[in-house]
């Protein structure tokens, strides 16, 4: 069946004036926050019988806008909501939710903007530019989680992946960086990440592509080697939740980089 909306019904209407008698819609004030009293307030009104005795909407914009009072406030009504009522909280940091209140709700991930404005965001953040580029394809304009993967060590890792693409025959170095990179997991799957999105540039290039959002300075490897690398990348990330030796399989990964001509 077709769940769009008409646009066009009553109900429709009704919903797109914002004076539907059965949607509830909670926002931040003008200091930018979500009080608890304005939480009580809301969940108050959420305990009145839907007109048509359905489902009442209950919409929370901006929900990482509450502070840990007004999360628990809302989180007895979700445990109880006390009668049909369906929650929509929209956040742009789910990690700003309290756990309980995460385990209660069903994530859906909307379609994120472009990664050339992305990174443009998170240079505003203060990120650096290349670096921004970079993890734009990562985490999209989420700067709370960039900020995360910065002081996870998000420039180490970036630098070690460019002097391994950059020299890719220095064995030396390749096992040096693969260790390194392997001794945390998060720096392991960051590197993972920041290889996928280098060898999809080098293989749009290869085949006269531009990737939106592409580094400047597309390395040149054969295409062969880049498949390689691809199937490489697609059995480590089947395999990582075996927890491998990641500094080993790094280290072959880096060998097949190493393998171009």
């Amino acid at each position: 069946a077709n769940m769009d909306a008409c646009g066009q019904c009553p109900n429709c209407v009704a919903y797109e004036r914002g004076t539907h008698v059965d949607t509830w819609c909670l926002t931040p004030n003008d200091k930018g926050v979500i009080a608890i009293d304005a939480v009580r307030e809301f969940t108050a009104r959420l305990t009145l019988r839907a007109s048509d005795g359905g489902v009442k909407v209950a919409q929370v914009f901006e929900a990482d806008r509450m502070n840990r009072a007004a999360q628990n406030a809302l989180l007895k009504t979700l445990e109880e909501p006390g009668g049909e009522v369906c929650f929509l909280l929209t956040v742009t940091r789910a990690r700003a939710l309290l756990p309980p209140v995460r385990s209660r709700c069903q994530r859906i991930q909307l379609a994120s903007s472009s990664p050339s404005s992305s990174a443009t965001a998170l240079c505003e953040f203060g990120i650096p530019q290349p670096l921004a580029s970079r993890l734009a394809w990562v985490v999209g304009s989420d700067t709370e989680r960039a900020s995360e993967l910065l002081e996870a060590g998000a420039e180490e890792v970036s630098r070690h992946i460019d002097a391994v693409l950059q020299n890719p025959d220095d064995m030396i170095q390749l096992m040096k960086v693969a260790r390194e990179l392997g001794s945390e997991k998060e720096k392991t799957e960051l590197a993972l990440a920041f290889l996928e999105v280098q060898v999809r540039d080098a293989l749009a290039h290869a085949h006269g592509v531009s990737s939106e959002g592409s580094r400047t300075g597309v390395l040149e490897f054969s295409r062969d080697v880049l498949k390689a690398t691809v199937d490489r990348l697609q059995e480590l990330r089947r395999v990582q939740t075996r927890s491998p030796n990641r500094t080993l399989a790094l280290e072959n990964l880096f060998l097949t980089l190493s393998s171009h001509a």
